[in-house]
């Protein structure tokens, strides 16, 4: 595209689309809400990301949220004028950078670290406490958000990338400001779904503690406890056929439903297509290959003389949550996802998502054509210097993100990456200086797959620095485990960003009040999500009664790349084959003969699979069919309601799951 027809589009917007100078957008009452439901959607996030590894929208649900919160606040006279459409979606930028926090690091790599440190008490010194967990997060966090800095003028102002999230959100402010019922009523189906959400998880979960363990607790504890002893009655975590498979129970092997609704709203969003690929991956490996396994042997000698230990020294020794009596079944599951099939399923998916990305080379090229210019304009040195001074360039420069504010944000930011690498984890200087220097790179490429796909390949971005890093300090697995943190956590923010300025482009907003609000959602992830994710992920439930499926994926990767193959269960070099090969030929048939792509499993479903319990890919694959069938019959309901409902049960119960956890570790509730 010629300079002339790119100064045309700009005049154009500028004339049509802009209203950053007429409306209201960066005001502290957008920043403030944004920060508050942001943070609480972050507590969600963080949530559902420990229990299924994927991370949920934030962007439409806290607009919705927001559209409502102060519609009733300007009806009944708190809120003196009306909340704009720019107010909202700034908002929205701050809500999403604080609800996405969980992908910097706290579904993945800090997990994996945790899980390691639990195994080898000789890497204790790499635990961190909560500041420097914090500052390490908001690091992270701010380098990705000014590496989006030279990018959005390129990928979307001149090449108008689709962004699909982000155009999604536009649409949906735009139909909330055009027709506010519509929503109101999906926010009250937000709101009610995320109480019955609620409701279900303290009914079926919470379990008061026992009078007498409350003889020294004060006055309010007591006050307290008074109010929930009623409830001394839970659910079974599972119900499940008195079928026996190999001599155990399908209990054991995690085949059956648990009464909860969150896996059920989480399918519902995700898909029929990877909820049948959860399923088709749990059926193989919990009903075919769990009781080959169990013939051959394999869990003898993973969970060696089980049967005639107590429940407390099986989980204190193997780290296996067993519920069942001594002498009888334990429960295989937990053994077999988090010592076996994490193997082949971190191989299928690793091997998958590395070939997509590699046969998307076109487009890695394309991330860096172009930006030449870009970034010669960012250091203060136009293109064009006859452009330079239009009227069109010069009011563009007013409302742009100014290049010395990433120069400024790169070089703070990435100073204090090296030093956290260093400090925290003994990675050396210039390991750490490479890690910031390839996330510049791969923040250019995850950006580019965002703007072309609305997928950000975070899990490749991780495994490629995981690989590179690796053979520097085979022997520290910190060093491929936290460079590939930077790396797959700057670039999750920075795609991040780029969504969200992607909608304040179509709505006509100012994308320098998006980036200040974006700071300010950093700041408020990463201080409300480290104490939550404290209390909610011991070290020692990670793996086990917290699937945390992506933070096993990274730790098998790490261990591999520290300990070599000769390290790994019995068959499970065989089974990394196969899904390594399985990976590649998924890839490849989607890639070379796409017509074959809708009638493929989800490669990403098949390896969730096999590191999350049956139970769970069962919820989800019912979720999804039953969405599926809604939009079936009634496509207008589904659009309008499918989301917000998942959306509300699933805040509901991953909030209320929260509050208990808190409400145990104080001893109101029995853990």
């Amino acid at each position: 595209m010629d300079q002339a027809e790119i100064e045309r589009r700009d005049r154009e917007w500028l004339e049509t689309v802009y209203r950053g100078d007429k409306d209201p957008q960066l005001t502290v009452r957008a920043v403030v809400l944004g920060m508050i439901l942001g943070a609480v959607m972050s507590f969600s996030n963080l949530y559902v990301g420990l229990k299924i590894g994927w991370g949920l929208g934030v962007a439409i649900t806290s607009s919705i949220l927001a559209f409502a919160i102060m519609s009733f606040l300007h009806r009944v006279g708190i809120a003196k004028t009306e909340f704009t459409a720019l107010e909202n979606n700034t908002m929205a930028s701050c809500a999403s950078a604080a609800g996405y926090m969980s992908s910097a690091g706290l579904v993945s790599a800090i997990p994996a670290l945790d899980m390691m440190i639990r195994e080898d008490p000789s890497l204790a010194h790499l635990k961190m406490g909560a500041l420097s967990m914090m500052l390490w997060l908001a690091a992270i966090s701010v380098l990705g958000v000014v590496m989006a800095v030279p990018l959005k003028r390129q990928l979307i102002n001149v090449e108008q990338l689709k962004f699909p999230s982000g155009v999604a959100a536009a649409e949906t402010l735009k139909s909330m400001y055009t027709k506010g019922g519509d929503a109101m009523l999906r926010a009250r189906a937000l709101l009610y779904t995320g109480l019955f959400g609620a409701a279900l998880k303290f009914v079926t979960e919470a379990e008061a503690a026992p009078r007498e363990s409350l003889a020294n607790a004060g006055a309010l504890t007591k006050a307290a406890h008074w109010l929930i002893q009623w409830k001394t009655w839970k659910a079974p975590e599972l119900f499940a056929p008195a079928v026996m498979l190999k001599g155990y129970p399908l209990a054991s092997y995690s085949v059956g439903l648990a009464p909860s609704s969150l896996m059920l709203a989480a399918g519902a969003i995700i898909g029929l297509k990877i909820g049948a690929s959860l399923l088709l991956g749990s059926v193989i490996n919990y009903l075919v290959i769990a009781p080959w396994l169990v013939d051959q042997g394999v869990f003898e000698r993973v969970v060696r003389g089980v049967a005639d230990m107590t429940p407390a020294a099986i989980k204190a020794r193997h780290h296996i949550p067993v519920s069942t009596p001594p002498g009888h079944a334990p429960m295989l599951f937990a053994a077999l996802r988090g010592q076996w099939s994490v193997w082949p399923g971190t191989a299928l998916m690793v091997t998958a998502g590395l070939l997509s990305f590699g046969f998307r080379w076109r487009m890695v090229l394309r991330a860096f054509a172009g930006l030449g210019d870009r970034f010669r304009s960012i250091v203060g040195k136009p293109v064009d210097s006859a452009a330079s001074t239009d009227e069109t360039a010069k009011k563009l420069e007013s409302i742009e993100v100014p290049g010395n504010w990433f120069v400024t944000g790169f070089v703070l930011s990435g100073v204090a990456t090296v030093l956290l690498q260093s400090t925290l984890f003994g990675i050396k200087w210039w390991i750490g200086i490479g890690a910031v220097l390839l996330t510049f790179v791969l923040s250019i490429v995850a950006a580019r797959a965002t703007g072309e796909t609305d997928i950000t390949p975070i899990g490749a971005m991780g495994k490629i620095t995981q690989l590179m890093f690796g053979g520097f300090a085979p022997t520290q697995p910190a060093v491929n485990l936290m460079t590939a943190n930077v790396t797959a956590g700057a670039a999750s923010h920075s795609a991040d960003l780029l969504t969200d300025l992607k909608t304040g482009y179509l709505l006509g907003g100012s994308p320098r009040k998006q980036f200040i609000a974006q700071m300010f959602g950093v700041f408020a992830g990463a201080i409300a999500c480290v104490p939550i994710y404290k209390v909610i992920a011991p070290a020692h439930a990670l793996g086990t009664t917290i699937p945390a499926p992506a933070a096993v994926t990274w730790k098998s990767v790490a261990e591999l790349l520290t300990k070599g193959f000769d390290a790994l269960p019995l068959y499970a070099k065989h089974a990394m084959f196969i899904g390594a090969v399985l990976g590649a030929i998924l890839a490849t048939l989607e890639e070379f003969w796409p017509k074959t792509k809708k009638y493929l499993p989800s490669s990403t479903g098949l390896g969730i699979a096999l590191v999350i319990d049956f139970k769970d890919s069962f919820a989800m694959f019912l979720g999804a069919l039953i969405a599926w069938g809604i939009a079936r019959r009634n496509e207008q309901l589904s659009e309008r309601y499918t989301v917000a409902v998942a959306s509300g049960v699933i805040a509901g119960e991953s909030l209320m799951g929260v509050a208990l956890a808190i409400l145990t570790l104080v001893g109101l509730f029995a853990s």
